[in-house]
Order: structure tokens, then C-alpha cells, then sequence
């Protein structure tokens, strides 16, 4: 049981972080620049891999059936990158002309 239950808290966790970065995106795009956001975001230890593309948030959680995909999309188009170290990070949202810029720290 404990390895479907820290999956499912992975898959869970990424979800919740894909959507905050989505809905994040979206405000900050329509209040437009100079706006900004941090987010500050406890990312779980099983991701293989992390990708921003155009208007999408992808997460791949390595679960032990295999890697998962977890993705959100936006009505907004993101650019930039994700950590995929498990632990807080703090995610910084940016309005530009025609996109946000993700970065993390």
C-alpha cells in the first residue's frame, strides 16, 4: 500500500502545483506588465521531469507502474522553467508582451 499511497500523493501534489502555476499565469497575464507573482510551492520527490510548453504545465511523476504525465493548460502562453528537486520552491510569475516568464529560484 505505501507505494500507491506516495504515488498518488505525488500525482496529487503535482496536479495542485500545475494548477496554481496555470491560474497564476492567467491573472498575471491580464493585469500585464510589470505585474508579478511568487508563488512559494512544496514540490514532491518523484518528478523525472518538468515542462512549460506554450500553454501547457507538465509534470512527469515517476510512479512504480511507470511515469506518469500530469498536465494543466492555459488560455495564456508560459515560458521558462521548473525545479524538479524535491522541497519548497518559490516560482516567479511575470507578465511580458504575449506571455508570462516562469523562473524559480
Amino acid at each position: 500500500y505505501t507505494s500507491d499511497s506516495s504515488d498518488s500523493v505525488a500525482t496529487s501534489q503535482a496536479q495542485q502545483i500545475a494548477r496554481k502555476i496555470v491560474d497564476s499565469s492567467e491573472s498575471v497575464y491580464y493585469l500585464g506588465r510589470p505585474s508579478q507573482t511568487t508563488l512559494k510551492l512544496n514540490f514532491p520527490g518523484s518528478i523525472d521531469s518538468t515542462n512549460l510548453s506554450n500553454k501547457e504545465v507538465v509534470f512527469k511523476i515517476k510512479t512504480k507502474n511507470g511515469v506518469t504525465d500530469i498536465v494543466q493548460v492555459s488560455s495564456v502562453n508560459m515560458s521558462g522553467n521548473l525545479p524538479i528537486t524535491q522541497g519548497i520552491h518559490l516560482i516567479t510569475i511575470k507578465a511580458e508582451d504575449g506571455y508570462v516568464k516562469i523562473t524559480s529560484n
